[in-house]
Parts: C-alpha cells; sequence; structure tokens
C-alpha cells in the first residue's frame, strides 16, 4: 500500500508516494516554497505541489513541518526563525482540510 507524504522545508516543498512496508519512494515531486510568503501562498505552494502526485483518492496524507506548531490546533508558533512568519498565530488547520 503506497502512502502519500509531504516534506515542508524552509525553501522547497516535496510530495511523495512511500511505501511504508518496504520503505520504498514510488513517485517523488518537488518544487520550490515561499516560505516568507503569506499562509495562502504557501498553502497554495503545498497544495499545487501535492496535486502533481497519483496519490489515490481520501487518503490520509502524512505531513513533516517545521515547528512550532499546535499541531492539535494548527496554530503557528514561529516567531523570529525568518521563515513561515505568516504562520504565526493563524489557524492553518482548516485550509489544509480543504487544500
Amino acid at each position: 500500500m503506497l502512502t502519500p507524504v509531504l516534506e515542508i522545508g524552509g525553501t522547497h516543498v516535496t510530495a511523495a508516494l512511500v511505501d511504508l512496508d518496504g520503505g520504498m519512494v514510488h513517485e517523488q515531486v518537488r518544487a520550490p516554497l515561499p516560505a516568507q510568503g503569506g499562509v495562502d501562498e504557501i498553502l497554495g505552494a503545498v497544495a499545487a505541489t501535492a496535486a502533481r502526485l497519483a496519490a489515490p483518492a481520501a487518503a490520509p496524507w502524512g505531513v513533516a513541518v517545521p515547528g512550532p506548531f499546535d499541531y492539535e490546533t494548527g496554530i503557528g508558533l514561529l516567531q523570529g526563525v525568518g521563515k513561515f512568519e505568516s504562520f504565526r498565530g493563524s489557524t492553518s488547520a482548516p485550509n489544509c482540510n480543504t487544500a
């Protein structure tokens, strides 16, 4: 079974289909990420990259994102790190559920 995953970094986002049992990456796409942009711009880039992947419909995604975040509420707590500043205090979880 292939699991779709996202790795959101400071300069790029990578989407991949991974066989978690065998540890093999079957498909991968990578795109630049505007980490100094606004929430909508960043999430738009993430969603566009994810859409390029042939992921199974309605499959749950594994996501790696830099913190700190309150991961249960999706509220960004980043400050003074030079990237993702627009997430500070924003509730990104609802946006991610619809992206």
